[in-house]
Formats: C-alpha cells, sequence, structure tokens
C-alpha cells in the first residue's frame, strides 16, 4: 500500500526490490516462508473471508498462503483498524514471534549468519 512505499523509502530500501500486491501476492504459495513485520490488516485473511469484517474488500497480501509464516508483534490483543485480531495469527502454518521487531530481526540476523 502507499504509505508503506514511503517507509520503505524512508527506511532507505530501493524501490526496485519493492513489490506491488498484484505482482507478488501470486508468489506466496511457493514461498517457503514469509516474514511479517508490523502488520495487521495488510496481511488479515478476513478481507477475503468475512463479509461482516470491516475490510472486507480491502486488497491485501496474502501471506497466509505460504508454506510457513512468522508474525512479529509486540504483543497479542492488538487489533489494526479492522477492530479484530488478524485471523492469520491462528493459523497452523502461522507462528507468533513476541517482542520488539528489530530486536527479533537481528537475532534471526546473527543466528543465520552463524550458519
Amino acid at each position: 500500500p502507499g504509505k508503506l512505499n514511503v517507509l520503505l523509502a524512508e527506511a532507505s530500501v530501493p524501490y526496485d526490490v519493492v513489490f506491488e500486491m498484484d505482482e507478488i501476492n501470486d508468489d506466496f504459495e511457493s514461498t517457503d516462508l514469509t516474514l511479517v513485520i508490523g502488520a495487521s490488516d495488510t496481511v488479515s485473511s478476513a478481507a477475503e473471508d468475512d463479509p461482516n469484517c470491516s475490510i472486507y474488500g480491502m486488497p491485501v497480501l496474502r501471506v497466509w498462503k505460504s508454506k510457513n509464516v512468522i508474525v512479529m508483534k509486540r504483543k497479542l490483543g492488538s487489533t489494526g483498524y479492522a477492530g479484530m485480531e488478524n485471523p492469520i495469527l491462528f493459523k497452523d502454518n502461522t507462528e507468533v514471534l513476541l517482542g520488539d521487531a528489530h530486536d527479533s530481526c537481528e537475532i534471526i540476523r546473527s543466528k543465520l549468519t552463524d550458519m
């Protein structure tokens, strides 16, 4: 989504490595692992599955179609605009990693570097 592109630009992420939703959504089914950092409504399956949800019909990244999903959150129970916890948190292929996302990413990076 547009505001996320602004945040990526502020973080000096090169634009040529950023994909739009319609460019990446078909790839999730063949993706081994998706790491979700600081997103809720933009990756909520309720936007496609729950006609009673306030974000129903909103374009989303279909991360739940990946083989494995890790969602980084500061705490459980927080909701986005939808006013409900994201249903992907309860899917069998999803793990939730609680804590500060920056710290968690640094730990993951260091472990991968050590491999």
